[in-house]
């Protein structure tokens, strides 16, 4: 690894982002101290929404 961010071609940060929808999914599906687990470890804000809120998770779609 050479220490840099990887960006996707929008700009976004993709490990942030694959967390976001990570926590979102366990959370859809119920596995709440899980979801709240990967917030808290990737330093994830509470207020952290989805850009793409699928009713199961983008994960799951």
């Amino acid at each position: 690894m050479n220490g840099r961010v990887e960006r996707g071609l929008d700009g976004w940060e993709g490990g942030p982002m694959l967390d976001m929808y990570i926590a979102d999914y366990l959370s859809k599906r119920g596995y709440y101290t899980s979801a709240q687990t990967v917030v808290r470890e990737a330093g994830l804000g509470k207020d952290n929404k989805v850009p793409i809120d699928a009713p199961q998770g983008l994960l799951y779609e």
